[in-house]
């Protein structure tokens, strides 16, 4: 692969939190929120401390051999064929995982914007889009995330402002009412966000100075979504107080329709951006699984597959989760702990101690 069709450091952290903020901003504040309360901004933060063991074992296996494909570097590491299964492993988790987020966006997009119109329309517009991303490749998604991720920090600070003009702070303290436990189980689901991070793994061939900055890139994308989603739930417990999770499955939204009382169509304006980050995620993870499976299976052209596979996850969308209390439902007791258990905890951390002692050998 030639160094002009690759993408820099820079671009892939930039990449890294928005794959993790365009999701997380819209289902972990509730989530959160019901779990641990008023403490849920604590929660956050243990979550991104605890993503720092993630963070090296991710960063570690993506610079050993970082020009060979996922595949060639875990039969380096565990023979060819474990190291075949699991490479096809994660990349069906990650087409896996993306039906979930299929509905997830078209349930946003539904609620907000367009409640009469058919959710079957709205999947397969998103479908469509995540297939034109996943088929221009990495190189062009960097491009455009360039200049979407600033609009993304932009509403963050629009949402401030409102959410600070009238600040309660005393809904922040103390955050240990429900107890240390719970504070701990509700650092979970954010912190299987923070491992989306893992898709380093794959990205490693397509970035040109990844050597010089392997610790920087998924530091910088968990301290940077990290710091913003605590920001997001600092946000609401000062505008609205602790209960909001259980009242509404997009709580953000909710300071947004009430700033937007004052200028109209600002709502509407921010969960645009926020739809274009899920767009951008889709076509990331589509990208990367089929390129990885077709090397597995040493297909001659594997964008034959993209069309097929987005097929696929158009009947998966449309066939799970029929409402955004099943959603939440499913990722808050099953999604994060079969990712933190498999491809983006367990799986890494130990392969990374393998790295260490084929590293010694």
């Amino acid at each position: 692969m030639g160094q002009s069709s690759k993408i820099s450091a820079r671009q892939a952290t930039a990449l890294l939190t928005t794959l993790i903020l365009s999701t997380a901003v819209l289902v972990v504040p509730a989530i959160t929120l019901t779990r641990a309360d008023q403490g849920a901004w604590l929660s956050m933060l243990f979550a991104t401390l605890a993503a720092v063991p993630l963070i090296t074992s991710y960063s570690s296996l993506s610079t050993f051999a970082p020009n060979l494909r996922l595949t060639d570097r875990l039969i380096l590491l565990v023979g060819p064929l474990l190291g075949r299964t699991l490479s096809l492993g994660f990349s069906l988790f990650l087409l896996f995982t993306m039906s979930t987020v299929i509905r997830e966006g078209s349930l946003l997009v539904r609620i907000i914007f367009l409640p009469e119109t058919p959710l079957e329309v709205i999947i397969a517009g998103l479908s469509i889009l995540s297939l034109y991303g996943a088929w221009l490749g990495p190189q062009a998604l960097a491009r455009m995330n360039t200049l979407y991720l600033p609009l993304l920090f932009l509403t963050f600070f629009v949402l401030s402002i409102g959410a600070f003009s009238k600040p309660h702070w005393y809904f922040l303290w103390p955050p240990w009412e429900k107890g240390l436990s719970d504070l701990v189980a509700a650092a979970v689901i954010p912190l299987a966000w923070l491992g989306e991070t893992s898709l380093l793994l794959f990205m490693s061939p397509d970035i040109s100075d990844l050597k010089a900055h392997r610790w920087k890139i998924p530091l910088y994308a968990c301290l940077l979504a990290g710091g913003f989603l605590i920001l997001t739930l600092v946000m609401i417990l000062n505008t609205f107080g602790p209960n909001l999770g259980s009242l509404y499955a997009f709580p953000l939204l909710q300071i947004g329709r009430t700033f937007g009382e004052n200028i109209r169509g600002i709502d509407a304006l921010i969960m645009s951006i926020w739809v274009v980050g899920v767009f951008q995620k889709l076509a990331l993870w589509l990208h990367y699984s089929i390129q990885e499976i077709g090397y597995i299976f040493k297909l001659q052209n594997p964008k034959a597959l993209l069309p097929p596979t987005m097929i696929l996850q158009n009947f998966l969308g449309l066939g799970t989760l029929y409402s955004v209390g099943e959603l939440h439902s499913y990722l808050e007791r099953y999604w994060s702990y079969l990712a933190l258990s498999t491809f983006e905890g367990i799986i890494p951390v130990g392969l990374f101690l393998i790295w260490i002692r084929y590293n010694k050998r």
